[in-house]
């Protein structure tokens, strides 16, 4: 995105998968948090769904506070 667009995305809508259903288990709180504290320094708003998983997403969340948020089916974003 950088090399083509020439700035860094102000806004993230995606799933970051850190969850596997058939193990039933996220990847290590310290993955995680290292993931989120690599995600903040781009100052982008970050939007992710259930893939992320609640226990990833919930470390996420105290790491990267009003940055981090969780969408569904039917959320809308407003991006001005």
């Amino acid at each position: 995105y950088v090399n083509r667009f020439k700035s860094i995305p102000t806004h993230v809508v995606g799933g970051f998968h850190l969850s596997s259903s058939s193990l039933m288990r996220s990847e290590k709180p310290e993955t995680v948090f290292e993931i989120g504290r690599y995600l903040l320094d781009s100052s982008a708003e970050f939007y992710t769904g259930h893939c992320t998983g609640d226990e990833a997403f919930n470390i996420l969340k105290r790491t990267m506070g009003q940055m981090l948020n969780k969408i569904s089916t039917g959320s809308r974003i407003e991006i001005i």
